[in-house]
C-alpha cells in the first residue's frame, strides 16, 4: 500500500485467474515472470512465491486432517463439533461485550481524515452496535475499507469501551 498510490493498479501485481498449480506441480517460471511484470512489480518475487508455497503445503495439511477427521468421526460429528466452536466464540465474544461501556472515538489519519466511532451496549442482550457516522467521506489514495476491513476493524474499537 505505497502511500502515494491512488489506485489499485499502483499497488502492486493484480493477479486475475492466475493457475499457480497444474498437475500438482507449483507454476514457478509464470509465477515469478507474473511477480516481475507490469509497471509496478512485487518488490520481491522469490519471497512472493515462498508464501504462496506455504499457503498451499498448509491448505493440503488442512484437506488432509479434515478428510482424515471425516474419515474417522463421520460427518455428522465433525459438524457437530464445528458449530461447537463457532457457538463458543460467539458466547466469548458476548461476555467481553457485557463488560464494555457506552463510549465513543476519534481517529485522525495522516492526511487529516477522521474515523469516528461510537458503541452502544445492550447488555441484557448482550450486543453492541457501533455506528462510523461522522466519519470522513472517501477519499483520494489507497485507503479503502471493504465491508471485511470495517467489521475487523469494529473490534479495534471495543477495547476504548471497557469499564
Amino acid at each position: 500500500m505505497p502511500a502515494e498510490s491512488a489506485t489499485i493498479d499502483q499497488e502492486g501485481i493484480l493477479i486475475r485467474g492466475q493457475m499457480l498449480v497444474r498437475n500438482q506441480v507449483f507454476l514457478d517460471t509464470e509465477m515469478s515472470h507474473l511477480l516481475s511484470s507490469g509497471p509496478w512489480p512485487a518488490r520481491n518475487p522469490s519471497q512472493n512465491l515462498a508464501d504462496s508455497r506455504a499457503q498451499l503445503a498448509a491448505n493440503a495439511k488442512g484437506v488432509t486432517e479434515l478428510q482424515r477427521l471425516l474419515h474417522h468421526f463421520g460427518k455428522e460429528t465433525v459438524s457437530a463439533y464445528m458449530q461447537h466452536v463457532q457457538d463458543n466464540a460467539e458466547a466469548c465474544v458476548r461476555r467481553v461485550i457485557e463488560t464494555l461501556n457506552d463510549g465513543t472515538f476519534t481517529l485522525e489519519m495522516d492526511d487529516g481524515a477522521l474515523i469516528k466511532a461510537s458503541i452502544t451496549v445492550n447488555r441484557t442482550a448482550r450486543t453492541a452496535k457501533i455506528d462510523f457516522s461522522g466519519t470522513s467521506p472517501q477519499r483520494p489514495g489507497n485507503k479503502k475499507c471493504p465491508v471485511g476491513g470495517r467489521q475487523s476493524g469494529c473490534s479495534l474499537c471495543l477495547p476504548h469501551a471497557r469499564r
